[in-house]
């Protein structure tokens, strides 16, 4: 029954319009920084912009996980990462510069901040900001 509240409010057209709206926002500032950056560089800095919406049966496994009733409001209050934006760089550098762009920018808060180093054959670092 909640998680059936939860997927009707993710579904309602102002959610997906809003959702919508913010991912169109920060992808274009990516990009303009994207821009900027691979210009003075002489390189590509961004090799791949992707982003993804949480699922509502993993939203409400958080919100249990965490202590909370399962609700769109709780999620919305309580969850930080219901919609998450990727960004990948091949130098780990880049993530900071591409941080430091973002912070400037008036419409956008960057609340925290987490390093993950995943050791795998690849040497994945993740960076990532809420």
């Amino acid at each position: 029954m909640y998680l059936e509240r939860l997927n009707q409010k993710l579904s309602n057209p102002k959610f997906l319009l809003k959702k919508e709206w913010l991912i169109q926002n920060v992808e274009f500032k990516l990009k303009m920084i994207d821009l900027e950056l691979s210009e003075k560089y002489q390189r590509t800095v961004m090799q791949k912009v992707e982003h993804r919406i949480k699922k509502p049966e993993s939203i409400a496994r958080k919100l249990v996980k965490k202590g909370y009733k399962v609700s769109f409001e709780n999620a919305s209050a309580k969850l930080n990462d219901i919609v998450g934006i990727r960004v990948v760089c091949l130098y780990s550098d880049d993530v900071y510069k591409i941080a430091e762009l973002m912070k400037k920018q008036k419409d956008f808060i960057l609340k925290t901040q987490m390093m993950y180093d995943i050791i795998d054959a690849y040497h994945y670092k993740k960076e990532e900001f809420r």
